[in-house]
C-alpha cells in the first residue's frame, strides 16, 4: 500500500496568501510610520523689552546697539525627522497686543534644515509709540507671537509640495521687560479651523501669576497637513503589492495533474470452466498542464469498488513526466471473483455503478528544484452498460477530489 499525505486544502492557500498580504500591510504602515515627517518646532527664548527694563536704556543686537523701543528675542528652528530634511520658506513673524500687530514684521529668509538640526535666530521687531503708550509701566504684558511660512520635506530623494504652516504662542511679559514663567516658550501649530482670533490680547496688572482665563492654544500637529493622501498612497503601494503577489503566486504555484478513464471494460460472461474471465481492462489518462513544471509520480493506487466491496486494485509503477504532457497507460485488472459474481445480474439491467479511488504522491520540479510530497486522493464514478463499458453520454470519466465519503474509506487503503 502506498503512504500518502494530505494535499494542502484551498482553505489553507487562502490563509497562506492572507498571511503575506497582512505582512506586506504591516511592513508597509511600519515604513509609512517612519518616512511621513513631522513637522518643525518653533520656540521663543530670552523675550526682551528693553523699555520696561528701567536698568539699560539700550540693548545690542547681532553685535549692534538698538534703541529701548525695540523688542528681541531669540527663535529656535528644529528639525525633529530622521532621514528627512525641510525646505523652508521665507518665515514671517507678527507680534500682536490688544488685537493690533505691533511695529515691524521681521522676515526670516528661507533656508533648507538637515535632518535633526537645530537653528538660532535673533529676530528684533520695532514696536510703534502707540504699543508703548497702550502697556503703560508697571503691568504685566500678555503678547502673541503669531510665525507663518512654508515647508517642502525631502524624503530620501523625493520632495513633497508645498505645505502652508502656522504657528502661535503666548508670551507673558513681567514689569521688568522679560519672559515670565517658562524661559522657552513652544510655538503651537495651529490648523485653519482652529485659527484663534487676533483680537484676543489680554493686560493685567500688578497680579504676575498666569490669567487663568487666558484662551489655550491647540496640542501640536506632529503630522504634515497632506497625511490623507499619503495613507493613500501608502494604501495603494500596498494593494499593488498584495495583487502581485497574488498573480505571482498564481503564475507560479504548479497545477494538480488531471486523471481520466478514456476507456473501461468489463466481462460480462460467467467464468469458463478451468479459465478466468473476470479481468477487468481500462486505459488512463494522465495529464501535466503545467508549462514550467516536470512532475515526479510515486507509486500509484488504484482501486474498483462495486458498493462497499472492493472489486479490484492496480499498482501503477512511479514514473516521471515532462512539462505540458499527456501520458496514457492500458492495464488490467484482477476482479474478485466473488464480487464480480454479485455484478453480473446488475450489469444484464444495465444499472451498474462502479466507484474508482486514485491514491498517489508526487513532486514537482521547477527551475531545477523539487518540491515536497503533494499527496493526491481522487474519485470517480463510472456508469457501467450491459456491454460491460462506460454507458451514458460521458465516455470519459474524469476523477476529481473526494468526498467526505470517500475521505473515511481513504484511510482504509
Amino acid at each position: 500500500m502506498i503512504r500518502r499525505s494530505t494535499s494542502r486544502t484551498p482553505i489553507e492557500i487562502y490563509c497562506w496568501c492572507f498571511q503575506v498580504v497582512l505582512v506586506l500591510v504591516l511592513a508597509s504602515v511600519a515604513a509609512w510610520q517612519s518616512l511621513i515627517p513631522k513637522s518643525p518646532s518653533f520656540a521663543i527664548s530670552d523675550f526682551r523689552i528693553p523699555a520696561s527694563n528701567r536698568t539699560n536704556s539700550s540693548v545690542s543686537h547681532r553685535g549692534e546697539v538698538v534703541t529701548n523701543t525695540s523688542l528681541i528675542f531669540n527663535l529656535t528652528i528644529s528639525n525633529p525627522n530622521k532621514g528627512t530634511g525641510i525646505q523652508y520658506s521665507d518665515i514671517h513673524i507678527t507680534l500682536y497686543h490688544k488685537g493690533a500687530s505691533i511695529g515691524t514684521r521681521p522676515v526670516i529668509p528661507g533656508f533648507y534644515q538637515s535632518h535633526k538640526k537645530s537653528v538660532s535666530c535673533s529676530v528684533l521687531v520695532n514696536a510703534g509709540g502707540q504699543f508703548w503708550r497702550g502697556i503703560g509701566k508697571g503691568n504685566i504684558v500678555v503678547l502673541r507671537a503669531g510665525l507663518e511660512t512654508g515647508v517642502r520635506y525631502r524624503i530620501l530623494r523625493w520632495k513633497t509640495e508645498k505645505h502652508r504652516m502656522d504657528f502661535e504662542a503666548f508670551v507673558i511679559i513681567d514689569r521688568q521687560g522679560r519672559t515670565d514663567g517658562e524661559k522657552n516658550i513652544s510655538l503651537h501649530r495651529i490648523p485653519i479651523q482652529y485659527k484663534l482670533s487676533v483680537s484676543q490680547t489680554f493686560v493685567y496688572s500688578v497680579n504676575p501669576r498666569m490669567p487663568e482665563n487666558l484662551p489655550s492654544t491647540p496640542s501640536p500637529t506632529t503630522t504634515m497637513c497632506d497625511t490623507n493622501r499619503f495613507s493613500l498612497w501608502v494604501l495603494q503601494i500596498v494593494g499593488l503589492l498584495g495583487l502581485l503577489v497574488f498573480l505571482l503566486w498564481l503564475s507560479l504555484r504548479p497545477k494538480q495533474p488531471t486523471y481520466t478513464i478514456i476507456d473501461f471494460s468489463l466481462p460480462t460472461s460467467p467464468v469458463n470452466q478451468g479459465g478466468d474471465n473476470s479481468t477487468i481492462s481500462f486505459e488512463l489518462e494522465i495529464r501535466n498542464p503545467n508549462k514550467d513544471s516536470d512532475i515526479y509520480y510515486d507509486d500509484t493506487l488504484l482501486t474498483f469498488f462495486y458498493g462497499e466491496d472492493t472489486l479490484g486494485q492496480k499498482t501503477i509503477p512511479s514514473f516521471h513526466q515532462k512539462k505540458d504532457s499527456t501520458t496514457q497507460m492500458f492495464d488490467h485488472v484482477d476482479a474478485d471473483r466473488h464480487v464480480w459474481k454479485k455484478l453480473l445480474g446488475v450489469i444484464s439491467k444495465a444499472t451498474a455503478e462502479l466507484k474508482v479511488a486514485m491514491v498517489t504522491k508526487l513532486r514537482y520540479r521547477m527551475w531545477g528544484r523539487k518540491s515536497k510530497h503533494h499527496g493526491i486522493n481522487l474519485h470517480g464514478r463510472l456508469p457501467i452498460g450491459s456491454d460491460g463499458k462506460i454507458s451514458g453520454k460521458k465516455k470519459k470519466i474524469r476523477l476529481h477530489h473526494k468526498s467526505m465519503e470517500w475521505r473515511k474509506k481513504g484511510r482504509n487503503l
